[in-house]
């Protein structure tokens, strides 16, 4: 997925959020976000980047401490962080930074945990 379909892809899944009327709705909305983020992470990260669903439990794990924060940019909330963890699980050995969205190597992993990168 190019660049310019990444951002449509985005752009639909914000209207479709704030268009929600229901938290399942908005689920659905942010996992369309978190398609746009995996193809721009595949495109940077290359042959060995994980399928979505491995991908989005990382990036469900990477937001959490923006979760029910009203100023914030995603606007993810409890509920909707629920659902979507209900889905995909926390993973053992986080690969996505917090508040990040490309995947990394454990190395790079690691050394950016440690405040190395």
């Amino acid at each position: 997925m190019d660049y310019c379909e990444r951002e449509k892809l985005k752009d639909q899944a914000s209207t479709m959020y704030d268009n929600a009327t229901t938290d399942e709705e908005r689920a659905r909305a942010t996992l369309m976000l978190i398609e746009g983020h995996y193809w721009r992470s595949v495109e940077a990260y290359g042959n060995t980047h994980p399928n979505f669903s491995t991908y989005v439990a990382h990036w469900l794990e990477a937001q959490k401490d923006r979760v029910g924060d009203d100023k914030d940019a995603l606007k993810l909330t409890q509920n909707v962080f629920a659902i979507l963890r209900k889905q995909y699980p926390p993973p053992r050995n986080p690969r996505i930074p917090p508040g990040m969205s490309y995947w990394q190597s454990p190395r790079s992993m690691k050394r950016k945990l440690l405040g190395l990168q």
